[in-house]
């Protein structure tokens, strides 16, 4: 005899109706404010000497040690990938050898530049700038630091790491300052060098 398909359910039997299987919530994409439009910031650095044949010379006579830098500069983005700006800035190295004369060297930037952005939003964003402008310095060996200042073109390219959120900045940068001969040093002298820096930052 067949089972009677509408029989009584067993003892402790509990009817559970089907159901669709319940999709998986979707997430809401996340939201992130993108980079300012605006930006200006302050950052102190230390870099290496120059790279024409007279920093080389020096080096050699035992004249080497780290350019202290300190940088301002601001910019607007006139596209959503590209600005433009102002850069100035300073360094200064003292060099005083074992019984030997003391050198000091001072150099004073000023330049446009371009920002391009690369990636990011407010949280990080990465950029470069090329620069472009003026420089003038002063190379002397003893003295009292009134020597004579030399100036030339200077140029250049940044890379920078920016937290807007964080107001926060880490830079590297390379610039060439090719000025003329500083005094009775001999050759060209460059002024720029390579250098590292982290600053402050706002933007808008």
């Amino acid at each position: 005899m067949a089972p009677n398909p509408y029989a009584t359910p067993p003892p402790g039997y509990a009817y559970r109706p089907w159901r669709p299987p319940v999709p998986p919530p979707v997430l809401a994409p996340k939201i992130t404010d993108p980079a300012p439009r605006f930006f200006v910031r302050i950052d102190l650095g230390f870099g290496t000497r120059g790279f024409s044949e007279n920093d080389t010379l020096l080096a050699e006579s035992g004249f080497g040690g780290l350019k202290l830098w300190s940088t301002l500069d601001g910019a607007y983005m006139i596209h959503p990938r590209v600005g433009a700006g102002l850069w100035m800035g300073l360094n200064r190295r003292l060099a005083e050898p074992d019984e030997s004369a003391r050198l000091h060297e001072v150099a004073y930037f000023i330049a446009g530049q371009a920002p391009i952005h690369l990636w990011g939003d407010s949280l990080l964003s990465l950029q470069v700038a090329p620069r472009l402008g003026f420089a003038t310095g002063m190379l002397e060996l003893g003295g009292d630091g009134g020597g004579h200042f030399d100036s030339g073109v200077m140029w250049g390219l940044g890379a920078s790491a920016m937290s807007f959120d964080y107001h926060l900045s880490a830079t590297a940068s390379f610039m060439r300052a090719q000025a003329g001969p500083p005094g009775l040093l001999g050759g060209d002298h460059d002024f720029g060098g390579l250098y590292f820096a982290i600053g402050g930052l706002i933007g808008g």
